[in-house]
């Protein structure tokens, strides 16, 4: 066995064939079996024909790489194991070489699924990493029902941050640093801690709902919105203060009549659904004397607040800005030019951005590009979603933001419609926060189906678009840095 120590780290190609690994084994065996007894009394084995994500075994013979990759890394642990990961003499024992294993077994399983398809560890990216951190934190989350225990999380992740560490003694290893540089067990730590599980994107499964109703809500249901609310505000808006006119109240209420006489001749689905928000909104205590009139003003902001979450939601996805960045845009934020082919219509953003030592500056990010085509009238021209979006928050908040004189592009409604003197400060449209666009994220995310529940929050629309751009198309990767 020392013959084997001494060469195991010598090159790829060594035949290892005919060397023992412990009493009972040589290390071409499909199963490794040594003398130290399990907590169950039987021998500590390693059993190396396991399957793997794509229905093969380890020990197939097109899989011989990757089986000898694994001995390779498993038996480094036991012969010379990474410098200050916990006790080494307990790391060597074959207990511990087992259980390394069984991790191990987690990663290869899922590297060898149709999806990711990669058979070596050295072929593994940091957004191969990424992947697998939440992809394993959503099975343990399915599995238990809980969110995962550091414990458990940093013992799967460990083999990733092992690999690395034995890079220098081993022909296939992970060559990228993960987890930020940080341990196993301190990584684990950060994404289990008090404020938590700080996943750095949105896994498929919940992008694509989320982002797909916020694009069908943009480009559905929100004229609708539009045209709904610029029926209802002649009724109750006073415009030179922002707030509800007291002096049309009555005539607002007779004119509740109106309004469903216009929802029933428009009746389209948008427009039932309408109907139905409105009947089955509860109205608070306080407003309880005029519930018809304060129903329609609650599904009013209802409506808006919507259409702002979407929006929102389809600026930050197609985009990649900060939240800090979407709340201070304002209404002149969007311009286009012509590439230098003139074949297409290339549309940015124009704002401000905070991420930097030198403080805000003003900056550009690209919103996509449409093809020029001269002959369609410009207000029927398919524009980016994010441009669609922005257009479609200017129109709708427009009355209030000339109320307040301001060309803010985001404002946030007023808790409730109230019109009593004392709560006038509580009726105005004032900016938008990052925290009131979380929480707006939040409930929009309720109203998409998604496979399970998921704690949204506004940067994970960057750190998904960054990814999706990534694995796209590698050459993107300048293009996507200058973006940020």
């Amino acid at each position: 066995m020392a013959e084997l120590n001494k060469k195991i780290f010598e090159g790829a190609c060594e035949n290892y064939h005919g060397y023992k690994v412990s009493m009972f084994s040589f290390w071409e065996d499909p199963e490794w079996i040594f003398s130290e007894e399990s907590s169950n009394g039987g021998p500590v084995k390693i059993y190396w024909k396991v399957i793997l994500g794509d229905g093969s075994e380890l020990t197939d013979d097109k899989n011989w790489q990757l089986l000898d990759a694994c001995k390779r890394f498993i038996w480094s642990l036991h012969v010379t194991p990474p410098r200050g990961q916990g006790h080494t003499s307990a790391s060597r024992k074959p207990i511990s070489l087992r259980i390394n294993f069984s991790r191990l077994y987690a990663l290869l399983k899922w590297m060898t699924t149709a999806d990711v398809n990669c058979f070596s560890f050295s072929a593994l990216t940091s957004i191969d990493i990424d992947d697998y951190i939440v992809h394993i934190i959503q099975h343990l989350k399915i599995s238990t029902g809980e969110e995962p225990i550091q414990k458990t999380l940093s013992g799967l992740l460990s083999p990733i941050s092992l690999l690395y560490l034995q890079r220098r003694k081993l022909p296939d290893a992970v060559e990228v640093e993960p987890f930020d540089g940080y341990s196993a067990f301190k990584y684990a730590t950060k994404l289990t801690n008090n404020k938590g599980n700080k996943i750095p994107y949105m896994p498929d499964e919940i992008a694509k709902p989320i982002i797909s109703s916020a694009v069908k809500e943009v480009q559905g249901s929100a004229p609708k919105v539009i045209e709904f609310s610029e029926f209802l505000l002649p009724y109750y808006y006073e415009f030179e203060d922002g707030l509800i006119n007291k002096k049309k109240e009555d005539c607002f209420k007779g004119k509740a009549g109106d309004l469903r006489w216009y929802l029933g001749k428009n009746a389209e689905k948008h427009w039932c659904d309408i109907i139905e928000k409105l009947n089955s909104l509860e109205i608070p205590h306080q407003l309880s004397k005029k519930v018809e009139v304060q129903k329609l003003k609650l599904l009013h902001t209802k409506l808006i607040n919507e259409v702002i979450e979407s929006s929102s939601a389809c600026i930050l996805a197609t985009v990649g800005l900060r939240a800090s960045e979407l709340i201070h845009l304002d209404i002149n934020c969007w311009e286009k030019f012509e590439s230098i082919d003139g074949l297409l219509n290339i549309h940015v953003i124009n704002g401000i951005t905070f991420k930097l030592e030198t403080g805000p500056r003003e900056a550009t990010w690209s919103a996509g590009a449409t093809e020029m085509c001269r002959e369609v009238e410009v207000d029927k021209e398919k524009l980016p979603i994010a441009i669609e979006a922005i257009k479609t928050v200017t129109r709708l908040l427009a009355p209030w933001r000339d109320a307040i004189l301001c060309e803010t592009l985001f404002l946030t409604p007023p808790q409730l419609w109230l019109s009593t003197a004392d709560q006038k400060g509580r009726n105005k449209y004032s900016r938008m926060t990052t925290g009131l666009l979380n929480k707006r994220l939040k409930t929009f995310s309720k109203r998409v189906e998604l496979p399970y529940e998921w704690n949204i929050s506004s940067h994970q629309f960057r750190k998904t678009f960054a990814r999706f751009v990534a694995k796209l198309d590698k050459k993107a990767l300048g293009a996507l840095a200058e973006q940020y």
